[in-house]
């Protein structure tokens, strides 16, 4: 936080969530945050199949099998493999923090241009 401009700075990394609760921030803005874990783009297709139990308007129930998706997030080395055409978190080896922010940091500035561009539509739908 600024206390010159009133602004929080913009937060970029992977995965932040568990960062977040292990610095004891309790609270960052979200529209502050660019989480490459969430950034829908970046994110994979997950398939689910499976059963799904369904009432009519009677309150009879039945169990039907459902094809649903939805997106989640991937692994910050796949990514870097993938967009950045790097390798980072060698096996057998600890996961370097400083590794870890670079690439998260190069991945949003691949797509920083887009990644606002939707940060400002969501806003001008929002209000």
């Amino acid at each position: 936080y600024n206390p010159n401009t009133k602004r929080y700075a913009l937060l970029v990394g992977h995965a932040l969530e568990n960062d977040l609760q292990c610095l004891g921030m309790t609270f960052y803005p979200p529209h502050r945050i660019r989480d490459t874990a969430k950034y829908e783009p970046f994110q994979q297709y997950l398939p689910y199949r499976g059963a799904c139990r369904t009432y009519d308007h009677a309150g009879n129930g039945n169990t039907a099998n459902v094809v649903n998706s939805m997106y989640g997030p991937r692994k910050l080395k796949a990514l870097a493999k993938q967009y950045l055409h790097v390798s980072i978190q060698a096996p057998h080896k600890p996961h370097c923090p400083k590794e870890d922010a670079w690439a998260a940091l190069q991945l949003y500035l691949l797509v920083q241009v887009d990644w606002e561009d939707r940060m400002r539509q969501h806003t001008s739908m929002q209000g």
